[in-house]
């Protein structure tokens, strides 16, 4: 209804931002998800329109950007205000004067480190087509190494101590 991209450009980057914009809405009655939405609606509208015109870079490139920019977009949907959306990402870059190790960050480092480097090695491109390999060989690997992960999530989840709904703030 909103005529898609067949109206022009202009339309079609309004479209994209509203949806975006809305999709935070719907998230949460605050403006720091309307912002987390419109930040993923700008990151599609720079794919469009700068990024698809120019040279494809490198799929390692292409996919580390990906995850970088998508990871700084929870930083907006985590916190309450503006204030405490730039204290995290200047404890991120070490920019807080309390330095990039201090003990609460150690800690998130230690627990989460495994899972950290776990997660950015098997979101690799490479260990997706060695998954489809040994899959296309109904291999007992791929079943022994998908239930041992299994087992480590699900140990991780059981050791956290409060989780509250996803949407307890709307």
């Amino acid at each position: 209804p909103l005529g898609g991209n067949q109206r022009g450009a202009a339309r079609h980057i309004f479209n994209i931002l509203l949806v975006w914009g809305l999709t935070g809405l719907w998230h949460g009655a605050a403006y720091n998800f309307i912002l987390w939405g419109l930040y993923y609606g700008l990151l599609l509208l720079l794919e469009k329109y700068v990024l698809l015109k120019r040279k494809p870079l490198p799929g390692w490139i292409a996919h580390s950007y990906t995850i970088l920019l998508v990871f700084l977009g929870w930083g907006l949907f985590l916190c309450n205000s503006l204030q405490e959306v730039g204290q995290v990402f200047a404890n991120l870059f070490g920019l807080s004067g309390r330095g990039v190790f201090d003990q609460a960050g150690m800690r998130l480092l230690v627990s989460g480190g495994l899972f950290l480097l776990l997660g950015a090695c098997f979101s690799h491109p490479f260990w997706v087509r060695k998954r489809k390999e040994l899959a296309e060989r109904e291999s007992v690997v791929l079943l022994l190494i998908s239930f041992f992960l299994f087992l480590l999530c699900t140990a991780f989840l059981v050791t956290q101590n409060y989780n509250p709904f996803l949407y307890f703030r709307f």
